[in-house]
């Protein structure tokens, strides 16, 4: 009995829910960006990547976008997913031209392709 209830508990406390994927099911996207932010900062990149997969669709032309775009292109960077980055900072410079961090993204992409030559 005791040994049934032990193990009912244990599986119980290994499926429940932390609060990074109950984050990641929501549908909240402010609480979502915060959390994503918060991570990255962090330097806590794969989780702060996962959530930044579902924000971009959704800050698509909002003013939150330029940031998060380059974030994400960084984070591929940081990563070492060099094709991923290159690609990314590519789309980052071609939908903001204007954005003061160009000139980074520009230099980041070109870095990029050459760590892949």
């Amino acid at each position: 009995m005791r040994t049934s209830l032990l193990f009912v508990f244990a599986a119980l406390l290994l499926t429940s829910c932390g609060e990074y994927q109950m984050l990641l099911r929501s549908d909240d996207t402010a609480k979502k960006y915060a959390a994503m932010d918060s991570l990255y900062d962090a330097g806590k990149l794969k989780k702060s990547l996962k959530l930044m997969e579902q924000l971009v669709p959704a800050y698509r032309g909002k003013p939150q976008a330029e940031d998060l775009m380059f974030k994400y292109a960084n984070t591929f960077y940081l990563l070492e997913d060099y094709f991923l980055s290159g690609y990314q900072f590519e789309r980052f410079e071609t939908s903001y031209p204007k954005s003061d961090s160009i000139e980074v993204a520009a230099y980041k992409s070109a870095k990029s392709y050459y760590q892949l030559s």
